[in-house]
């Protein structure tokens, strides 16, 4: 109950970030996507079933708030936070590199995921100019903006929803 309450408050913070304040901290009217991070964050923190759920329900989220598509964003967050979630196993709690790369690939995924579905299915060819304008600016804002929030997602993890495990000392038998 209490990871549920305080991963919904997590998705609202950075949703409410994303949607209002980033854009007006946008460079070239590119918004680093928050909503990836949280996602890839939980999938490679906590597993594959995490980030499943997290990505389907974040997806979603944005999907009736901003996409034309019901489930187009959800299916790519949800298959995002599945992949980052199979590398839970190489999780280890003082590194960031591991993870900063995966939401940098996640988010290279998602950007060229939906210039495939959205733009060049409806016939606009140009991706490099798609590639210079978005993809790179909205990869390195990202990027950038997860050196921040990931360590901040992981303190929040590791202080708030994971309890502390109580060992006993080991008494000689003899």
């Amino acid at each position: 109950m209490k990871k549920t309450f305080i991963s919904i408050i997590t998705f609202f913070i950075l949703f409410i970030l994303q949607t209002s304040v980033f854009h007006h901290l946008a460079f070239n009217d590119v918004v680093p996507n928050l909503i990836l991070i949280l996602v890839c964050s939980y999938g490679f923190l906590r597993g594959e079933s995490s980030g499943i759920i997290t990505g389907f329900l974040c997806g979603l989220a944005v999907d009736l708030m901003f996409s034309g598509f019901l489930g187009f964003n959800s299916l790519i967050y949800m298959y995002l936070g599945f992949f980052n979630g199979c590398l839970n196993r190489l999780y280890i709690d003082d590194k960031v590199k591991l993870p900063i790369i995966c939401i940098g690939l996640s988010d290279i995924i998602f950007s060229i995921v939906t210039y495939g579905l959205k733009f060049l299915l409806k016939g606009h060819f140009n991706f490099l100019y798609y590639l210079t304008k978005i993809i790179v600016p909205e990869f390195i804002y990202t990027v950038f903006i997860s050196i921040i929030v990931y360590p901040l997602i992981m303190i929040i993890e590791d202080k708030l929803i994971n309890e502390p495990i109580i060992t006993q000392k080991e008494e000689d038998v003899f």
